[in-house]
């Protein structure tokens, strides 16, 4: 198997709390799905602002 990201990772789980979720659905399956998805949102973020500064795959603040 080849390299995981960390966003692969949350990917699917996130993918797999929501086929969890239509089969027996609950407030925490719904709360783990928004937080999964928001910490996908900032790791998007981050990767968009490294990029705009010329610092993506690199060690730089």
């Amino acid at each position: 198997m080849g390299s995981w990201t960390i966003e692969d990772h949350l990917k699917a789980a996130l993918n797999r709390l929501k086929t969890k979720n239509a089969e027996l659905p609950c407030r925490e399956n719904s709360l783990a799905i928004t937080k999964i998805e928001e910490a996908l949102m900032w790791l998007d973020h981050r990767t968009k602002d490294r990029q705009a500064r010329g610092v993506e795959g690199t060690k730089e603040d």
